[in-house]
C-alpha cells in the first residue's frame, strides 16, 4: 500500500468535477492505497485581474485566451498551498491529474505520476482557438515541464499519448494509455434497446455546439422523415436545445447531477431505454459518455475526432464518421444499423465486451497499480525526459 498525494484542481469527491472522472480515479486508488486529496486553487482576485488584462489585450490583438495559461505567477501562487501540504506529510507517490497549469511549480522528491486526457499542443486550434502568444508559450512550457518531471505519464486515449510523444518527446516507455471507465454507480445495466414504437437516441453534453447538438437534432428529424416504422426520439442530457423543447422528437432532461440518488435514478431511467448513444461531437479528448454507453450495451455514433477512436471502434461498437459528415450521413448510418438487427446485436455485444475488458474503472485501477509498483520499484524521481 502506497501513500499517495492526489493532486487536482477540482474536488475528487464531487461527481460534477470533470464529469465524475476525478471521483472515479480517486475511488479506485483508495481501494489499494492510502490516498489524500490536495487541491490547487487559483487566487480568485488574481484570476479577475488576469482576465481583465487579457480582455484588454483582446481588443487590440483579437487573440483569445484561457486564463489558466495566462500567468506563470498565478500558477506559481496556486502551487504554494500544495507545496505546503507536501512538506507536512511523507508521501510515496504524487498522482497529478490534469495538473499541468501548476505542476511545474510543485516541489517534491516523490516520484510523480501525471495523468491527463490531452496535451496542450493537441488542444491548440482544437479546443483553444486563436490563442494569444503568452498562452501558447506558457501552455507548451507547462506541458513540457510537467512531462519532464513525471516518472510516468498516463493518457486516456491513443490520440493524447501520441501527442505527448510527438510534440514533447516523452519516452515511449514512460507514456501509458489507459482509457476511462463509466462514471456510474457500479451496477451493470442493460438497455432495453427499444420501447414500444419509439427508438431512443441519447445525447449527452453541456457544450451544445461542440458536442454537435444541431447535427443530432437535424439527424433525428431526417430519420423520422424516412418512415422506418418507428418514431425516433432524441433524449438530451446536459446542454439545452436552443430552440426549446420539441415534444414530438426532442426531449430535454437538462443537467443531471449524479451526486444525488434522484439524479442517478433519472440518468438510469433514460439510459435503460436507450437504443444508442448519438453524440456527433466535433472536438473530444476522450468522452466518458462513450464508456457509459458501452456499460449499457448500446452502440455509439459519433465523429472520428480526438480521442474518440479509443472508445468508439468504428464497425465494432458503433460508428465514427469522418469530420465534415452531414446529418444526412448520420441518418443513413443509423437507418442502416436500425434495419440490420443482427449487426445491431453484434455491436451491442461488442460494447458490453469493451466495457468489461477495457472501458472499466476496475481495469484502470489494476493497470495504474502496476505503474505505481513499477515507479516505486525504480526508486526516487526518474523523469520522462
Amino acid at each position: 500500500m502506497a501513500k499517495i498525494a492526489f493532486l487536482s484542481l477540482g474536488d475528487p469527491m464531487d461527481r460534477r468535477s470533470w464529469s465524475g472522472t476525478l471521483f472515479s480515479e480517486y475511488r479506485e486508488l483508495k481501494k489499494n492505497h492510502e490516498v489524500e486529496s490536495i487541491q490547487a486553487k487559483f487566487d480568485p482576485l488574481l484570476m479577475e485581474i488576469i482576465r481583465f488584462r487579457e480582455r484588454m489585450n483582446y481588443i487590440f490583438n483579437k487573440k483569445t485566451y484561457v486564463p489558466e495559461y495566462s500567468s506563470s505567477y498565478m500558477s506559481k501562487r496556486s502551487a504554494q498551498h500544495v507545496n505546503k501540504r507536501l512538506r507536512e506529510k511523507k508521501y510515496d507517490v504524487v498522482f497529478a491529474v490534469s495538473a499541468s497549469t501548476f505542476l511545474p511549480f510543485i516541489e517534491t522528491e516523490c516520484p510523480i505520476i501525471y495523468m491527463s486526457d490531452a496535451v496542450f499542443s493537441k488542444m491548440v486550434d482544437y479546443y483553444f482557438i486563436n490563442l494569444n502568444r503568452r498562452n501558447l508559450k506558457n501552455g507548451n512550457w507547462y506541458e513540457q515541464k510537467s512531462l519532464a518531471m513525471a516518472s510516468a505519464a498516463i493518457f486516456a486515449s491513443d490520440w493524447a499519448r501520441n501527442g505527448a510523444i510527438e510534440a514533447y518527446q516523452i519516452k515511449r516507455n514512460k507514456a501509458y494509455m489507459i482509457p476511462f471507465g463509466a462514471n456510474l454507480d457500479g451496477v451493470r445495466h442493460i438497455s432495453k434497446k427499444e420501447t414500444g414504437d419509439t427508438v431512443h437516441l441519447v445525447f449527452i453534453g453541456i457544450d451544445w455546439k461542440r458536442k454537435g447538438g444541431d447535427i443530432a437534432v437535424n439527424t433525428v428529424h431526417m430519420l423520422n422523415r424516412m418512415k422506418l416504422g418507428k418514431k425516433f426520439v432524441l433524449d438530451v442530457i446536459g446542454g439545452g436545445y436552443p430552440c426549446g423543447e420539441d415534444g414530438s422528437a426532442i426531449h430535454l432532461h437538462g443537467f443531471i447531477d449524479k451526486n444525488t440518488k434522484e439524479g442517478m435514478k433519472k440518468f438510469v431511467e433514460i439510459m435503460d431505454k436507450a437504443w444508442a448513444l448519438f453524440l456527433p461531437t466535433q472536438a473530444e479528448c476522450a468522452g466518458i459518455a462513450f464508456a457509459e454507453a458501452c456499460a449499457y450495451g448500446i452502440p455509439c455514433i459519433t465523429f472520428d475526432t480526438g480521442g474518440t477512436g479509443t472508445y468508439v471502434r468504428s464497425g465494432i461498437n458503433g460508428y465514427a464518421l469522418p469530420i465534415g459528415s452531414a446529418p444526412e450521413d448520420f441518418a443513413k448510418t443509423i437507418a442502416t444499423l436500425f434495419t440490420d438487427k443482427e449487426e445491431y446485436e453484434r455491436m451491442c455485444n461488442n460494447a458490453m465486451t469493451l466495457s468489461e475488458t477495457e472501458l472499466n474503472w476496475g481495469i484502470w485501477g489494476d493497470k495504474v497499480n502496476g505503474i505505481i509498483e513499477e515507479v516505486l520499484g525504480r526508486g526516487g524521481r526518474n523523469g520522462a525526459g
